[in-house]
């Protein structure tokens, strides 16, 4: 009777250790769900080991807390290999591989989101407070511009709402915003200020290095995908491409910023370009051919009929004081006769 009170508490004390076990890996397994992203595949084994690791708990625990300890050694090996099996051991480190990859996604995210906000509201300022493009927009009239006004005050509000949430997603969704404005702005001419490009360029950078930053971490960007989307297609609109056109050139590229990008550089020195390519392209005023003087040989009729009257000239040059040949006068004073000059034979000049 002693051996056999002696093997029973041999396997009590089993019992307790095992009991002790099961509840530390089902407090380590509980924690690895806890820490791993919603979308793990590694959550729904590690759930279906924490189901088995509860049944051997309760079953231990009611083993050692009834009133006669029924659990054999063959028991005791069953339990032990559902506590214990290698299988845990090895999801365990594999979510906490996982988790400690989420940790470090996580502060990645966090600095990407940080740097964002940051120039979101710099670049906001900058915008709609102190007006740095509005000295280089253009509108094609009144109504266009009141258009442009209402979406400038629209996206505004957009901007202020995604930074109110304080998340990265609405950091995300704010630069988006600021970019969407941006292309509006440029289609209107804002592209022709020497501040455009690089800002559009650091703003762009902080969005693109937070949206990968959001996907390694297991996080949506849909809204800023298809605001973003939305807005190149406006700018391309704007641009007078077809929907035809503009579905080709987005299909040209993963980013939707890419589609733009060409769109995007300083203006001023294409445009000057194509000012000077304008004005050389002008045609020129017809330029008069010169007058042709034509000689007469002897007895030859002219082609055409003289349009000067000779009388007429001959009288406007001695009115001048130029005296013609066939009516010099006499100079007054000194009592010579009028010299005939010799002209060349066979050729004479129609006076």
């Amino acid at each position: 009777m002693a051996d056999d009170a002696h093997a029973l508490e041999k396997l009590r004390i089993q019992a307790a250790l095992l009991l002790s076990q099961a509840r530390a890996q089902s407090d380590a397994v509980q924690r690895a769900l806890s820490a791993l992203p919603a979308d793990s595949p590694l959550r729904l084994r590690l759930a279906g080991i924490a189901t088995q690791l509860a049944n051997a708990s309760s079953g231990l625990t009611v083993a050692l807390n009834g009133p006669l300890f029924s659990l054999t050694q063959t028991d005791l090996v069953a339990w032990n290999a559902v506590v214990n099996v290698d299988a845990i051991s090895a999801l365990l480190a594999e979510a906490a591989a996982q988790t400690a990859a989420g940790s470090t996604a996580m502060q990645t995210l966090a600095i990407a989101a940080s740097a964002t906000r940051q120039e979101v509201q710099t670049l906001a300022t900058d915008i709609f407070e102190r007006r740095i493009f509005d000295g280089y927009l253009r509108f094609d009239s009144t109504e266009d511009e009141e258009a442009f006004r209402r979406r400038e005050a629209a996206c505004r509000q957009y901007i202020d709402a995604q930074l109110a949430r304080h998340t990265p997603e609405g950091d995300l969704n704010a630069g988006g915003g600021v970019l969407g404005y941006m292309l509006d702005a440029h289609a209107h001419g804002a592209g022709d200020s020497p501040d455009f490009a690089p800002r559009w360029n650091v703003m762009v950078e902080k969005v693109q290095q937070q949206r990968a930053a959001m996907l390694a971490a297991g996080q949506s960007t849909e809204e800023f995908d298809r605001t973003l989307l939305a807005n190149v297609r406006a700018f391309l609109k704007h641009k007078r491409l077809t929907d035809a056109e503009i579905d080709a050139r987005l299909a040209q590229y993963a980013n939707p910023l890419d589609a733009v990008k060409s769109e995007m550089a300083n203006d001023r020195a294409s445009r000057r370009l194509e000012n000077q390519i304008e004005l050389t392209a002008l045609p020129t005023a017809a330029v008069p051919p010169l007058p042709r003087v034509t000689v007469i040989e002897d007895g030859a009729a002219p082609d055409v009929p003289l349009t000067i009257d000779p009388e007429a000239i001959r009288a406007r040059l001695k009115a001048a004081g130029v005296l013609t040949i066939g009516s010099v006068e006499p100079a007054a004073g000194h009592g010579l006769p009028p010299q005939k000059s010799a002209g060349k034979p066979g050729q004479s000049v129609v006076s």
